[in-house]
């Protein structure tokens, strides 16, 4: 018995050995497995259902659809960092261009377009049926008076990208549209 059981641990050590063998075999023709992905994880103030933004390929705005995916965002043609952040309607460039849940958003400059990439939803409210947001209008006035405040005042408006209003080719224009008898 003695002998017997000698014989049976050399025979399964034998056949051990044979069968980690044959398993090596066996395991190198077979895919290894794929590793497990690791956890997401969130800073605290992280929000994990945060909508994501990714870069767009300069649209031809001539060639969008009204509505609907590849749309222009609430926000239309203009930047929605600067009308969050300066609250004005500064045009976008195409160039500069993100996409999120489907919809196009231009923005201004490269700063810009970091920042909306980084939290789009600091910059537009992206719930469906959202409003638009609309800014005040900043406009320059003058009247038509010629001088140094006139050329100022035009120069501002140019160099800050806002409408000039002249009142007074408003006024001469209407009175030039008023029938015969009141001119």
């Amino acid at each position: 018995a003695d002998a017997g059981d000698g014989a049976d641990p050399a025979a399964g050590g034998e056949a051990a050995g044979e069968e980690g063998a044959g398993g090596a075999d066996a395991e190198e023709g077979a895919p290894e497995p794929a590793p497990e992905p690791e956890p997401a994880r969130f800073s605290p103030g992280e929000d994990p259902f945060a909508p994501v933004a990714v870069p767009a390929d300069p649209p031809d705005l001539e060639d969008l659809p009204a509505s609907g995916a590849g749309a222009l965002g609430v926000v239309g043609i203009y930047s929605p960092v600067a009308l969050k952040m300066h609250r004005r309607l500064v045009p976008g460039d195409p160039a500069l261009a993100a996409s999120v849940r489907g919809r196009l958003y231009l923005c201004a400059s490269e700063e810009e377009l970091e920042a909306f990439m980084a939290r789009p939803a600091d910059f537009v409210d992206l719930r469906d049926g959202a409003p638009a947001p609309v800014p005040p209008a900043p406009l320059v006035v003058v009247d038509g008076a010629p001088g140094a405040v006139r050329t100022h005042a035009a120069d501002l408006a140019a160099h800050l990208r806002l409408p000039l209003l002249d009142v007074k080719s408003l006024a001469d224009a209407r009175i030039a549209a008023l029938p015969p008898p009141y001119v």
